[in-house]
């Protein structure tokens, strides 16, 4: 990326060039935005020089725990040049498509919901429910015992409820190496 800088006063001086990426609105965890770059510029009265910056993967990219790499997120980015932070003259939107996906896990904080939705098989869940009896509405005879739909009214009763926390509510079938045992067998499944 390339930027011409003039000076446009009677005197020589010195501009220092700042280039920022803006990052994508959906990464919660990064900054809104951060210096990548920058050049000091000496201009003589009038004159005009031009700068260019080179980016890379790695100036969209955080370190992700996860993966033990870096990871640059697919989303919409600004390149914005300015004096500083906050005297941005230029900007250049993009959009980036990465190629990484990020391998969901299940921890003990994970929520019922999130595993229905990410997980590659959420069956150990199900399990998981049925023992501790939120998944169990019918009876012994297959009737319905507590009317119909209880199964997955419960389902979404809980679906924000963290897996550790299943266990306050269940039977006492139900132990806390069970829900281990649940997030074990669900992220061996997200393996594949």
């Amino acid at each position: 990326m390339s930027v011409d800088i003039t000076n446009t006063g009677s005197v020589a001086g010195q501009e220092i060039v700042q280039l920022y990426v803006k990052n994508a609105p959906n990464e919660e965890t990064r900054p809104e935005k951060e210096l990548k770059e920058f050049a000091k510029v000496s201009l003589l009265p009038g004159e005009t020089k031009t700068v260019t910056f080179t980016l890379d993967q790695r100036s969209f990219a955080y370190y992700h725990t996860e993966l033990s790499g870096w990871y640059a997120p697919s989303g919409d980015y600004e390149i914005q040049i300015g004096a500083s932070s906050r005297d941005i003259r230029q900007t250049l939107a993009l959009e980036l498509e990465s190629t990484t996906k990020i391998p969901f896990l299940v921890s003990d904080i994970s929520s019922c919901e999130d595993v229905y939705l990410f997980a590659n098989d959420p069956s150990p869940l199900d399990a998981m429910l049925e023992k501790s009896g939120f998944a169990e509405s019918t009876n012994k005879d297959g009737d319905d015992s507590m009317g119909e739909g209880t199964a997955e009214m419960m389902k979404a009763m809980f679906s924000g409820t963290p897996l550790h926390s299943i266990l306050s509510f269940s039977t006492d079938e139900l132990t806390w190496q069970d829900i281990q045992d649940t997030i074990q067998a669900i992220n061996k499944k997200q393996e594949r």
